[in-house]
């Protein structure tokens, strides 16, 4: 019987603490710090095994392309695990299945370019958006008493287009449920949903003309325009309850969006702005030079550069608090360390620019859509473990010198 278990025969007497201190957790490499012999036989079998790990990595997990009937230039994405959904010139969004590349569907209502598209989970969608006639959706009650739209897929897909409309689309009906827009609406060049405790309130629009409308989800009204930026607006983000706007004259703006006004701009150095990611208090802005630079959202200060590309970087995202990942008009996704600016890994097959990168949220894949109407999986995870291994056999590699140099001190005597 094992000794945590009292037999019910035996009295229960309270258990005396231990005197004795919990034992120290002895180093697993203690025994090859003592015999660098050893040791330099456990760093070459290391070492061997990461050569033959970075000689069969692949870059590329799948290439998709449709050699019957080629896709369109990609200028907008998104994807979960299952699904990558696509936008274009023509204005129709096509879905194909992350699994082996066949189109499971097309989304037709937008007459223009596709400018922007985002996932938004089912359950954050509330009845209270009104999203469209019963019969085009169910509803389920909630334990605060409020209704949430549920369908067979778990997301509903939001898209901005030069048309002018912001559409939500039921994607198990292949149909729009909720749209958007006005008689003078500007033609749209990038689109955001803001969320307010989970659920989306408010969709943000950047526009050709340097606007950036606010519109009320629930009433299918615009709440507020800001006309501070100059040009196009190229890039939006929210977080916090913040709204961050990046432009083609030069300029971020960041907008306090309950209390409507503008609290901070940023500049980088003159040069326009063609994409932004944010996390935390950090702001990286890809700029029409091919750096891509970091700014301290609070104080608007320069924190680092990002170095590599040879021309405009169109998009970039955070892949998590470490890595941060960029496509450019020079064909080529690019995985960054945050932390020393450092290139990770360079992807290459694109033959045109990288328009738009998505990054799933369940395994962390990552897709690149690109001019040359191809969409690329990149193993991204691998390529940082591999980056992490080679930093722990330079430490071993360090330490190794240092008992041989010991040794052969020890040896001279």
């Amino acid at each position: 019987m094992p000794s945590s278990v009292r037999s019910a025969k035996s009295p229960s007497r309270p258990t005396p603490r231990s005197s004795t201190k919990s034992p120290i957790q002895k180093d697993p490499m203690e025994e090859y710090y003592k015999d660098p012999k050893k040791y330099q036989d456990f760093y070459n079998e290391l070492y061997d095994s990461l050569q033959t790990e970075k000689a069969n990595f692949d870059e590329c997990s799948f290439v998709f392309l449709n050699t019957k009937r080629p896709l369109e230039p990609i200028i907008s994405l998104q994807t979960t695990s299952e699904e990558l959904f696509y936008g274009s010139f023509d204005g129709p969004i096509r879905c194909f299945s992350t699994s082996n590349g066949k189109r499971t569907q097309t989304l037709r209502g937008h007459a223009s370019l596709v400018s922007g598209l985002e996932l938004v989970s089912r359950e954050k969608v509330v009845s209270e958006l009104e999203l469209g006639p019963v019969e085009d959706f169910s509803l389920e009650n909630t334990e605060e008493g409020k209704e949430v739209f549920k369908s067979r897929n778990d997301y509903v897909l939001f898209s901005s287009s030069r048309d002018g409309d912001v559409r939500c689309w039921d994607l198990n009906l292949s149909k729009t449920i909720k749209r958007l827009t006005t008689e003078t609406a500007a033609p749209m060049t990038c689109m955001k949903v803001c969320s307010k405790e989970g659920c989306p309130t408010l969709v943000a629009t950047g526009a050709l003309d340097g606007s950036v409308t606010m519109w009320n989800l629930a009433k299918g009204n615009i709440s507020s325009v800001y006309t501070g930026h100059a040009s196009a607006i190229s890039s939006l983000e929210y977080s916090d309850n913040r709204l961050f706007s990046a432009s083609l004259d030069s300029f971020v703006k960041i907008v306090d969006i309950e209390k409507e006004e503008v609290f901070s701009i940023i500049r980088p150095n003159s040069h326009p702005v063609r994409s932004i990611s944010v996390i935390g208090n950090d702001i990286f802005v890809g700029t029409s030079t091919g750096v891509i630079q970091q700014y301290d959202i609070r104080t608007s200060t320069l924190v680092g550069c990002f170095r590599g590309h040879t021309d405009c970087v169109l998009c970039t995202k955070v892949y998590d608090p470490n890595y941060l990942i960029s496509g450019s008009e020079d064909s080529f996704v690019v995985l960054w360390d945050i932390k020393t600016k450092e290139m990770v890994h360079v992807y290459g097959g694109h033959k045109d620019s990288v328009t738009a990168i998505s990054i799933t949220e369940s395994d962390k894949s990552v897709y690149s859509g690109s001019l040359d109407k191809t969409i690329r999986r990149w193993a991204a995870s691998s390529a940082i473990g591999l980056v992490q291994k080679e930093s722990q056999l330079l430490e071993h590699k360090k330490k190794l010198e240092e008992l041989l140099a010991k040794e052969k001190k020890k040896q001279t005597k």
